[in-house]
């Protein structure tokens, strides 16, 4: 498996980078490393960048990744995640987006970089929210 995760802290989000094989074993190592993250740097929104992420997972991996490693790792770290799918990736269907609200995590799914950050930064730009 060949999977390279890049994290880097800005001032409100992680921006992690994933390029590489993606699988349901990368998928948990990504999990993994941005939960981790969260903790160390206390902070709890994350953009991921899967542009350069290989081909998406099935719909059964999806499902998996989601249901057992996100809710496994993610409740109280990650408050808000954007993903960035490279066009050819971007499912329309917003499965992966659904299957993770229905679980409870604010997950949304880009297309476009800029669209991502903004989403991630709008409770901040509220009147009245630190």
């Amino acid at each position: 498996m060949d999977c390279q995760i890049d994290i880097q802290q800005r001032p409100d989000h992680l921006h992690v980078r994933v390029s590489g094989e993606r699988t349901l074993e990368t998928g948990r190592l990504v999990v993994e490393a941005v939960a981790a993250a969260c903790r160390e740097h206390g902070i709890s929104r994350v953009l991921i960048d899967a542009t350069s992420w290989g081909q998406p997972l099935s719909t059964f991996d999806l499902y998996e990744l989601v249901s057992f490693h996100y809710m496994r790792a993610f409740p109280g770290t990650v408050s808000r995640a954007a993903i960035v799918e490279a066009p050819d990736n971007f499912d329309p269907t917003k499965f992966h987006e659904t299957v993770a609200r229905n679980w409870g995590l604010d997950l949304r799914e880009f297309r476009e970089l800029d669209h991502a950050v903004g989403w991630l930064a709008e409770e901040y730009r509220r009147p009245g929210i630190a």
